[in-house]
């Protein structure tokens, strides 16, 4: 088979993959914050699909999105300390309905949750049995998109960092859902036919 060479991938033969994932990502989040309704658990989720989306702008692997999001707290050291905590946090929050178990270290006992209002501090901490730490998501989240909009000005700039979303793509994102479940097609269209009547 050919290999392909950088100089051989315009940014159009990638821009339609880069638009339905990181653009879609993009799209949800600017959407979200228009309002002040609490949806910001799904703009956590969005946040962690950023965070390892943007392992490829950063040419990381993808075990090291921790370092993607950390990049985002406050510049403070002791934020950066615990980023990969903090990390490990959220995702397990979100895969646990946001219950995630506290965190213990050296006698302390710390729990971890987001929260949305405009008037929030960026990141808070309340001393307590246990201690809490708040992390502002709507705050976070509008820190992602320009790291998004780098990450595609730099597609259409650099022919090796369009080499490489080409092979990264090739073998993650965009699956196709099999021909046999064509019955989910058509309940969807059904659902969304209802929504018009």
């Amino acid at each position: 088979m050919r290999c392909v060479t950088a100089m051989e991938i315009a940014f159009k033969e990638i821009e339609k993959e880069f638009s339905e994932t990181f653009g879609y990502v993009r799209q949800d989040i600017a959407e979200l914050l228009k309002n002040d309704r609490p949806l910001h658990y799904t703009v956590a989720l969005l946040v962690c699909c950023a965070c390892e989306m943007l392992t490829w702008h950063r040419d990381l692997r993808d075990d090291q999105a921790h370092e993607v999001f950390t990049s985002f707290l406050p510049d403070a050291e002791p934020y950066k300390a615990v980023g990969k905590t903090l990390w490990e946090a959220l995702r397990n929050g979100l895969a646990h309905n946001f219950r995630p178990d506290t965190i213990r270290i050296e006698g302390d006992a710390w729990r971890f949750t987001i929260s949305s209002r405009r008037s929030d501090p960026r990141i808070s901490v309340t001393r307590g049995r246990p201690h809490w730490i708040r992390l502002n998501i709507r705050d976070f989240s509008s820190r992602v998109i320009p790291q998004i909009d780098a990450y595609e000005q730099e597609l259409r700039t650099s022919a090796d960092a369009r080499l490489r979303f080409h092979e990264r793509s090739e073998r993650y994102y965009i699956k196709t859902i099999p021909t046999e479940a064509a019955r989910i097609a058509d309940a969807l269209r059904s659902v969304l036919g209802a929504t018009h009547s």
